[in-house]
């Protein structure tokens, strides 16, 4: 997966508008939703722009909830909370794990046509329960 960080894109005197443009124009969106994000006005922004995208018909928010309540996501944004969403108190790997069956969904029509096999390899080796090690393995290979 090609991630897209903020803190690593980011350098000084770069258009904070425009490098952000740039990464969530063709990507799929992790959106954790903690207290500091419901603090900032920047994700409110970004999140009407990504849900104003998938109008279009694509999938491109993935929710999850670190510390925060259904209760305060209604106060927040309804329809994020609406929205199903990985939540920590499950466990980062299980966050993982619910993250990659989407963005490496081979059937998704983001996935590039050479990396559909292997796409589907590795969440069938997800979904079995694979060790970390074989993961790995099939990532080298």
């Amino acid at each position: 997966m090609d991630v897209w960080l903020d803190r690593s894109e980011l350098r000084i005197g770069d258009s904070l508008t425009e490098k952000i443009d740039d990464g969530l124009a063709n990507s799929f969106y992790v959106m954790v939703v903690s207290p500091s994000f419901i603090a900032k006005p920047w994700p409110r922004r970004e999140l009407s722009g990504l849900m104003a995208k998938e109008e279009l018909g694509r999938k491109v928010v993935l929710p999850v909830w670190h510390n925060v309540t259904k209760e305060q996501l209604l106060e927040y944004s309804p329809i994020l909370a609406d929205r199903l969403a990985s939540n920590t108190t499950n466990g980062i790997d299980a966050v993982a794990k619910e993250i990659a069956s989407v963005v490496l969904d081979p059937e998704h029509p983001t996935m590039p046509p050479d990396r559909r096999g292997l796409a589907s390899r590795f969440v069938r080796l997800l979904n079995s329960g694979a060790s970390a090690a074989t993961l790995k393995q099939l990532l080298r290979a």
